[in-house]
């Protein structure tokens, strides 16, 4: 009886948490709303890690409740899946998964909810999409039409589905950023709880399942094969180029870890550490079909038999 009290009260506390936070971001009209939506995860995740997924469901149900009243449908949105969220890594946390993989399952997860929230579900959140893109697109033309430049040259890429895609890729790397932030900040936080959590690897020791490399593959060929000839249907269309994307920065990431890992190996030093990641960001930009291989050969497993891949490892 002690243990299921302390359990209903400890569930009830991180819920006053949940909302004490939705309630700080109505009182401040969400001037803060994108940096609460990284700490939200955690009360659900403290939870979840400690008295896993099934008795976390009555918790998440209470703070799913708490969003309806605390904010638009923006707000509940993203409250709700970042409870979700929540006992998604806590689950992880403690079965032990590979933190890294757990790292990385946040990061796609936060790349789905930001395109969703974004994309997919906007017109439920009151946004005309389309309109705002064909805004930008006639903002756009006016400024370079104003400086002189040669807009036949760039209509392709001023095109409102060109303007689309590059708005979805921006959202899904924004959701992959945040993934990144809420994981690596939650940990020190459940470490100061004193909850048994596992010592993080470095990501370059993660070896990623093999299928993994073909199902982004194929995801980022239908990507392509839907901007050539788009499906009837905006929604099918918006669902094949998102599912895409994700294949796009999927590949991307693990090409960007390859490069990273390549720079250490050649250009050793504790100094290098910090310089790499920040090095292999230009290939990303000038090359990126480039990364897109190396990301793909590298999730395979042929590039991780190279003697690169554990010397940079231990450096």
């Amino acid at each position: 009886m002690n243990s299921r009290t302390q359990e209903l009260t400890y569930g009830a506390m991180l819920v006053a948490v949940f909302g004490v936070l939705l309630l700080i971001n109505r009182q401040t009209a969400g001037l803060f709303e994108e940096v609460i939506f990284f700490v939200l995860p955690i009360p659900m995740m403290i939870f979840s890690l400690r008295y896993g997924w099934k008795d976390s469901l009555p918790v998440f149900v209470c703070m799913a409740a708490i969003s309806i009243f605390m904010g638009t449908l923006y707000t509940i949105f993203y409250a709700v899946a970042n409870a979700m969220l929540g006992i998604v890594l806590g689950t992880c946390l403690k079965n032990r998964w590979d933190l890294n993989q757990t790292q990385l399952l946040t990061m796609v997860l936060c790349a789905i909810i930001n395109v969703l929230g974004s994309v997919v579900l906007a017109s439920l959140f009151g946004i005309n999409l389309q309109a705002e893109i064909a805004e930008m697109k006639t903002s756009v033309e006016t400024i370079l039409g104003g400086s002189g430049a040669d807009l036949s040259a760039l209509e392709a890429m001023l095109s409102v589905n060109s303007l689309m895609r590059i708005y979805i890729i921006s959202m899904a790397f924004l959701g992959i950023v945040q993934g990144f932030i809420i994981f690596r900040l939650s940990l020190p936080i459940l470490k100061r709880l004193r909850l048994n959590v596992p010592q993080p690897q470095p990501v370059g020791m993660y070896f990623p399942p093999a299928w993994t490399a073909y199902a982004a593959g194929a995801a980022l060929i239908l990507y392509f094969m839907s901007a050539v000839n788009p499906p009837q249907g905006a929604i099918l269309q918006t669902l094949e180029q998102s599912l895409g994307l994700v294949g796009y920065m999927y590949l991307m990431v693990f090409g960007w870890i390859a490069l990273t890992l390549l720079i250490r190996r050649y250009l050793p030093g504790k100094a290098m550490r910090f310089l790499a990641g920040i090095l292999a960001f230009l290939p990303l930009l000038l090359l990126p079909y480039a990364v897109l291989i190396l990301g793909f050969l590298y999730v395979l497993g042929g590039l991780h038999e190279r003697r690169y891949h554990s010397q940079s490892v231990n450096n």
